[in-house]
């Protein structure tokens, strides 16, 4: 008598799995809940932190300050699991279902913050969007493979890939100074770690997860679709994240140099200085104020003294609108997600 084995069932509505709408993560709203309590505490503590300068800031950058402590307390959260569940990044290493459970519970954290932010966020750059959901994808593609395929080298590249969004605490430390003690030597040398250190790290989890693919997952082939899905997709995710952390480490080397004590590359001292050299660009005739562009000397007859006037309006108007841009760009400086994007052009 022969008997056969049902293949696996990834949806079900009869017989319910973790893939199927009707399936209920209870874990998933309780730690939709926690950080909802988390969110509010830190835009609490925030508020308290300098008071005249919160209130100085527009309700978006008020977002993303918070978004900054929410993301230093989850990650650091997600990776104290990691480092105590590091063992099981050795390929040799036989753990157990508890170890396996355990890393997950950082694999949630980090999707649930991640999604979360592409909800709530109001003004999000291309690649902070390509990021999160690049890394919430990689999530998916291995939980589903690993309930395939029970491959446990899974987990593994799925543990080294969250390095990827655990190890930027420096990074949005170094936003918060940004914010609230711009110009100071403490906020630039932290920017400065922040580029360097964590791009460091993050190289190092990628190259594992190269390895490990390139040993474990590489080999097997056509075994099943689950391997043939996670042999194309994942190179093809490993470098867009690593495109969007180059960026990013860029662009917080830029605010570095900005955030330089007595630099002019600083908000202030740039704004001060295309103000010099507005009034140095006005003519001696035209008064240095408002009122003069408003109320322009009397045209001259001769074409010298029109076009000089006209210089002088044109030249203003110019200047007023690096102005407004100047002004738009500083209120939107730091904006990061995992960090990963500003609205500052740099």
């Amino acid at each position: 008598m022969s008997t056969t084995t049902a293949l696996p069932t990834v949806c079900s509505l009869e017989n319910p799995t973790y893939t199927s709408p009707t399936w209920v993560a209870v874990n998933y709203l309780v730690f939709l809940l926690i950080l909802y309590v988390v969110t509010r505490c830190s835009g609490w503590f925030l508020k308290r932190v300098d008071r005249k300068r919160w209130k100085a800031f527009s309700e978006e950058i008020r977002v993303n300050v918070i978004s900054y402590l929410v993301q230093i307390i989850v990650t650091s959260t997600a990776l104290a699991i990691q480092l105590a569940t590091l063992p099981l990044l050795s390929p040799t290493y036989a753990f157990s279902v508890h170890e396996l459970q355990v890393s997950r519970s950082a694999v949630n954290i980090v999707s649930l913050l991640y999604v979360s932010e592409l909800i709530f966020r109001r003004k999000m750059r291309i690649s902070l969007v390509t990021h999160h959901i690049t890394t919430v994808g990689i999530i998916i593609l291995l939980v589903c493979a690993f309930e395939t395929t029970f491959d446990l080298t899974m987990p593994r590249i799925g543990m080294g890939f969250l390095y990827q969004a655990t190890l930027e605490q420096v990074t949005f430390v170094g936003l918060l100074l940004y914010r609230y003690r711009p110009h100071t030597r403490a906020t630039y040398i932290t920017l400065l770690l922040g580029a360097a250190v964590p791009m460091v790290l993050k190289l190092v989890s990628l190259g594992y997860v190269v390895v490990v693919w390139a040993k474990y997952v590489v080999p097997v082939g056509l075994a099943s679709p689950a391997y043939v899905a996670v042999d194309i997709i994942l190179p093809i995710a490993a470098f867009i994240l690593l495109t969007t952390q180059i960026w990013s480490a860029h662009v917080v080397y830029k605010l570095a140099l900005r955030s330089k004590p007595g630099s002019s590359s600083g908000l202030n001292s740039s704004t001060r200085s295309r103000s010099r050299s507005r009034k140095s660009s006005l003519s001696p005739d035209a008064a240095l104020s408002r009122d003069s562009i408003s109320s322009p000397p009397p045209v001259s007859p001769t074409e010298g003294a029109e076009k000089r006037l006209l210089d002088t309006v044109w030249g203003d108007e110019k200047w007023r609108g690096r102005r407004s841009r100047s002004e738009e760009e500083a209120a939107d400086v730091g904006d990061v997600g995992d960090i990963g994007d500003f609205t500052m052009k740099v």
